[in-house]
């Protein structure tokens, strides 16, 4: 196909071509950054609202401090601690995973944990507590051995039990080791 236009039309043609490329990119640029911005303006009106409710709040229990306690006080405090507390006691309990891990991390060669059984928990003297049973298969007694020592010697397990029973076998012991994991 022959270009029949003449050489200034060509280049005023493709100028033309290129500003409406150029201006296209752009709009869909700026409409691109105004959705962001309308997409981000009400979480950021309410994270500014809370924090101004907190502070609030935490002046008004400042304000109060010097005076006598009452139970709107004992009240309003609980309230304020419970939003304001995010790494309260809920980030000392250990999770179901990381005790599974610390026990894998005691896993050795010989050894072969087939299930993790948890129980319920439990808070004894302040502290939470829950007895966990680990069922496995070990290679032969020394490796079963090593395996139990290295769970009595963590600090966090107590009240380690590998019952007589699965340590009688010389080879391929089934075994079944319980205790209790404090969190």
């Amino acid at each position: 196909m022959f270009n029949l236009l003449p050489r200034t039309n060509q280049k005023e043609v493709l100028f033309e071509y290129r500003l409406r490329v150029a201006s296209a990119c752009l709009t869909a640029f700026a409409v691109l950054v105004f959705l962001a911005g309308v997409s981000l303006i009400p979480s950021y009106v309410s994270s500014i609202n809370q924090a101004k409710l907190f502070q609030t709040q935490y002046d008004s229990v400042h304000a109060v401090a010097g005076q006598k306690v009452d139970t709107t006080l004992v009240k309003l405090l609980s309230a304020t601690k419970g939003k304001l507390d995010l790494s309260g006691s809920y980030l000392s309990v250990s999770t179901a995973s990381s005790m599974v891990s610390r026990v894998i991390s005691h896993q050795s060669d010989g050894i072969r944990l087939t299930a993790f059984r948890f129980g319920a928990d439990e808070v004894v003297g302040g502290v939470h507590q829950r007895k966990i049973t680990v069922t496995g298969q070990a290679v032969d007694r020394l490796s079963l051995l090593h395996f139990y020592q290295s769970l009595q010697a963590e600090k966090k397990f107590q009240a380690v039990v590998l019952p007589v029973p699965d340590f009688q076998s010389a080879a391929n012991i089934d075994f079944n080791i319980s205790f209790i994991s404090l969190m």
